[in-house]
């Protein structure tokens, strides 16, 4: 997948993220963060200023600190789960996992993704998700689904609490 990547004044004055568009990409998560006036954590999660219960996120496809994310291949849904690093036992791991999926069922986010490819050099727009609550209780993981594959930018707090109102 070829993509090059955007700089965050220019993503900002287009006002537009669509995943349709294989070039709507940030070369780090820190520009993925400045796109909503947010400051880059240690980790690949950061909340929106200003906006309740909503995140921008950047998973990447192949990360080693023992998530996984699979991205469905129309990009409609992510599953979300902890499988381990080296020396860890399996009661741990599945410890974390419960744990994991626990603490996003009681208090559900909607999630602004961004994410990196194994094949990518950036974080490719892929769509604003929300949490599918029997699907993740059912599998324990984190089943993500696809809300819109288009934010306007000069709209997205309007957006943001429709989103919230439907949660499922």
């Amino acid at each position: 997948m070829e993509q090059t990547a955007n700089d965050v004044s220019s993503i900002i004055s287009n006002g537009i993220l669509d995943a349709n568009d294989n070039n709507c990409c940030v070369k780090n998560v820190g520009d993925a963060f400045a796109i909503f006036h947010a400051r880059a954590p240690r980790k690949g999660s950061v909340a929106v200023p200003g906006l309740k219960d909503i995140e921008v996120y950047c998973p990447k496809e192949d990360d080693s600190t023992g998530w996984t994310n699979i991205l469905s291949p129309d990009y409609t849904v992510y599953e979300e789960y902890y499988t381990g690093v080296k020396g860890e036992t399996p009661e741990y791991i599945e410890e974390k996992r419960s744990g994991n999926v626990k603490r996003y069922i009681e208090h559900p986010i909607v999630r602004i993704t961004f994410m990196r490819f194994k094949d990518s050099d950036c974080y490719k727009f892929i769509g604003i998700y929300t949490l599918n609550i029997e699907k993740s209780i059912k599998n324990n993981s984190l089943v993500w689904e696809r809300a819109t594959y288009y934010c306007d930018l000069r709209c997205v707090y309007e957006l943001m609490t429709l989103l919230k109102r439907y949660e499922k």
